[in-house]
């Protein structure tokens, strides 16, 4: 009855973790625009990303928006993302790369913030954090991925368009 359990807990542990960690593969961009609040092309413009590549910070990105897809007003220029803060499915962005961002609005609040704030974020009436980790589906746009990102844009631009028809 012990070999039965033990082995029956050391399955589960040994499979949990690809089930509770960030064991994404590439899924239909339909799929992350489902699973998404938000949708945008943007620059990253600040990150106080410590270059420690520790999910044990906390971090913020600031985006310049280029092109909005989903869930933005059309006056947003700009929009602040947490990567992934304190989990394991942490995303590294880099300042002044391009991204196409897929995220949703359930990002933790700046008063949680231990670090000082970013220049520019009044504590009184701080933004709308954004939460977008690594399974979200948001991606560098960069040489290696611009002919997908470019069929995955010219899909979102069609699903925006069908959204303002309805």
């Amino acid at each position: 009855m012990r070999r039965l359990l033990f082995g029956t807990l050391l399955f589960c542990f040994v499979h949990l973790h690809s089930t509770v960690g960030c064991d994404c593969g590439p899924r239909p961009v339909a799929q992350y625009v489902e699973n998404a609040s938000i949708v945008f092309v943007g620059r990253v413009v600040f990150t106080d990303e410590d270059g420690t590549g520790s999910v044990q910070q906390k971090t913020l990105v600031h985006f310049q928006i280029e092109e909005s897809f989903k869930g933005l007003a059309p006056g947003i220029h700009d929009v602040w993302v947490d990567p992934g803060s304190f989990t394991d499915c942490y995303y590294t962005y880099s300042l002044g790369t391009r991204y196409i961002v897929f995220a949703a609005g359930t990002g933790p609040s700046i008063s949680s913030n231990a670090k000082p704030l970013p220049a520019g974020i009044d504590r009184d009436d701080p933004p709308h954090i954004y939460w977008a980790p690594e399974c979200s589906g948001t991606e560098a746009i960069t040489s290696k991925t611009k002919r997908a990102v470019s069929h995955d844009i010219v899909y979102l631009r069609k699903y925006k368009k069908e959204l303002q028809e309805n």
